[in-house]
């Protein structure tokens, strides 16, 4: 995974919403949809108070590719997210 500016260290690592789309490019709105979608869950209550651990990190920079690179819309990604989760289970 190429990251800009943060490392993820464990899945109990913090991250603003900020800090994840200056890590993998993408913009609030996608990660906000991502989280309407179900693909991810911040802790925190309001968007401003969004905070995301290292799994979580990880997930948005897989749907960003999947995004960017293959057209994927978000239903898409949550169904391939749904599957995989399914699979390792």
């Amino acid at each position: 995974m190429k990251q800009h500016d943060i490392e993820i260290l464990n899945e109990s690592t913090a991250f603003t919403l900020s800090e994840v789309c200056r890590s993998c490019g993408a913009d609030t709105l996608f990660v906000y949809d991502l989280v309407q979608e179900g693909v991810i869950l911040p802790s925190g209550n309001r968007v401003n108070e969004w905070v995301f651990d290292g799994l979580n990190v990880i997930k948005i920079h897989k749907a960003y590719r999947l995004h960017r690179d293959l057209h994927v819309n978000l239903p898409g990604i949550a169904l391939a997210f749904e599957l995989l989760e399914r699979l390792d289970q």
